[in-house]
Order: structure tokens, then C-alpha cells, then sequence
């Protein structure tokens, strides 16, 4: 398994990643490529940025997806948010509905 490990904030949407593969209309917040995933990935790295905690993104490949992880020190993860699972996408999307994404990254800390 490739890994690619970013660990200064990209500029989300990033270039040739908010985009449907092959024309088809993506819009879940799970999907990756569509800009509700690209807009979630920003907001939830700000908002772990904010936490003091460093912050970096691990995009395993199309097989096992992107995760952004935060911990006091790189490679230290102290939470792990899978974006392309359909239940956490959702629940993330939940908290940042609800303005509670703050809350969930504390439960999330443990």
C-alpha cells in the first residue's frame, strides 16, 4: 500500500480533487472528488488547527482512502477521521450542521 502524508494545509478544494470522476454528479459528503468532501476535509482541519494539534492528512490510495489525523506531534495521532467512511463522513457532517464540530473532535480526544 502507497501512502502520500500531507502535513501543511492544502488549499481546499484542491487543484483536480473537487471534481465527479468520468462527468458523473458527485455530491456526498463521503464521495471523494466532490466539493461537499473537499469543503468538510477544510473545515475539519481548520477546526483541528484551532485545537493547537498538528494536523496532517494520510491518503492511503483509491483502495483505502483518506484520513486526516491530529495529535500533539506528527505520526502521534491522537484522533483519526476516516473521510471517505459513510458513517463518520456523516456524522462529521452532522456536528458541523449543528455548529458542535468542536464537540465532536473533544469526544473524539477522549
Amino acid at each position: 500500500m502507497s501512502t502520500e502524508k500531507i502535513t501543511t494545509r492544502p488549499d481546499f478544494p484542491r487543484p483536480g480533487r473537487a471534481q465527479a470522476p468520468t462527468g458523473d454528479e458527485v455530491e456526498k459528503v463521503f464521495e471523494r472528488f466532490s466539493p461537499a468532501y473537499e469543503k468538510q476535509a477544510a473545515d475539519v482541519w481548520d477546526a483541528l488547527e484551532e485545537q493547537d494539534l498538528k494536523v496532517w492528512i494520510i491518503d492511503g490510495g483509491e483502495n483505502d482512502g483518506e484520513t486526516i489525523c491530529a495529535g500533539r506531534a506528527y505520526d502521534d495521532a491522537a484522533l483519526v477521521i476516516h473521510l471517505e467512511d459513510p458513517n463518520e463522513a456523516l456524522a462529521v457532517a452532522a456536528a458541523r450542521d449543528a455548529d458542535k464540530l468542536d464537540d465532536y473532535i473533544a469526544s473524539g480526544l477522549g
